[in-house]
């Protein structure tokens, strides 16, 4: 005969992720030595944010004056591409 008393279920832990660093989604697409998720393995939007993040810096450094958002997307890209591509070399 059941109490009408319910227990709780403990929840399963998660897997830690250090300070900075996001989950992995499945499907990742890039293997990348050093990759930002610890895996390995670099997810598109990984890639994104690490370009955002690179062109909003440039932007930052030349005081936001002149130039374009654009200029600035391009060249970061370019720059996280070389590092990409580096970083998988070795």
């Amino acid at each position: 005969m059941k109490s009408g008393k319910t227990i709780p279920r403990q929840k399963q832990a998660e897997p830690s992720v250090e300070p900075g660093k996001r989950k992995v989604r499945s499907g990742a697409r890039s293997t990348v030595r050093g990759a930002p998720n610890g895996q390995g393995v670099l997810t598109p939007g990984e890639r994104r944010h690490m370009i955002e993040l690179e062109a909003y810096l440039r932007a930052e450094r030349r005081g936001f004056a002149g130039g374009t958002a654009e200029e600035d997307w391009f060249e970061a890209e370019a720059e996280i591409d070389r590092m990409l591509a580096r970083s998988a070399r070795h």
